[in-house]
């Protein structure tokens, strides 16, 4: 039974990373992809400051 969903699960990954299906899960942003890294960097900085803020008490 595990091997059925570790299947089902890879063969869901590379159909992703190919893009075999029409519809797509990703929405490509506005403005690029540089738009998109920047509010990535920004979460990564705000996570990261939490993460130190808690560590500290």
């Amino acid at each position: 039974m595990r091997k059925y969903y570790i299947t089902k699960n890879l063969l869901r990954g590379v159909r992703e990373v190919l893009v075999l299906r029409g519809d797509r899960d990703y929405v490509r942003p506005q403005g690029g992809f540089r738009r998109d890294a920047e509010a990535l960097r920004g979460d990564a900085r705000r996570v990261a400051s939490d993460l130190k803020r808690v560590v500290k008490r």
